[in-house]
């Protein structure tokens, strides 16, 4: 939190209902968190993954910057349905 990367998302709920969102920040360190998953995935035996993180694994490696792109789309509307649920 003090590097501004992530922030919570309801500053005065209780400790075991807190959580936490990226800032524009954290955000635009994607690229950054692409780069070093990139560098080291290929150490990383396939057999330990689940589904969803050869998913991602797969789409990271067919084009990096389609991934980034739906990434930052999916996670806006993520954060968006999370504020509008917690202003309800």
């Amino acid at each position: 939190m003090d590097a501004g990367l992530i922030e919570k998302l309801d500053p005065l709920g209780s400790k075991k209902s807190t959580r936490y969102i990226a800032t524009k920040r954290g955000i635009q360190a994607l690229p950054i968190i692409i780069e070093m998953y990139l560098f080291s995935i290929h150490t990383i035996s396939e057999a330990i993954l689940n589904e969803s993180q050869l998913n991602i694994k797969r789409q990271v490696l067919e084009d990096r910057v389609l991934f980034q792109e739906n990434t930052t789309k999916e996670y806006g509307a993520f954060i968006k349905a999370l504020i509008t649920q917690k202003d309800a």
